[in-house]
């Protein structure tokens, strides 16, 4: 049963930083696709849906089961935007810390 994006933001817990030993354990049940889309996030920051399949080049179901299970699994998080409601912002958890003006994660860690 796939709910969509809502879907996404509504069943998953709002995540707490983890350790990266934790996160690492947690990757590793995952399907190499949500391990992909996490390194994506890790490294390029806050990305919203369209953002992630365009620089992965998954189809669009694919990066939406991805964002499922790594919400599920607490490693990443979503903020939706203050500009338009209808996008969300996704984001590694403890990669990004605050929000900026238009809703989306702020990047702290890498540049």
């Amino acid at each position: 049963m796939d709910a969509g994006l809502y879907g996404i933001l509504r069943d998953a817990p709002e995540p707490s930083p983890l350790a990266p030993d934790e996160v690492a354990r947690r990757l590793d049940a995952l399907p190499r696709s949500a391990r992909a889309v996490y390194a994506l996030l890790e490294t390029r920051g806050p990305l919203t849906h369209r953002d992630l399949v365009h620089v992965a080049g998954m189809p669009a179901r694919t990066v939406r089961y991805a964002l499922q299970r790594l919400r599920h699994e607490g490693v990443v998080g979503a903020r939706c935007s203050l500009l338009d409601c209808r996008q969300c912002w996704f984001f590694a958890v403890g990669a990004c810390d605050g929000q900026g003006p238009d809703g989306a994660p702020l990047r702290v860690r890498g540049a």
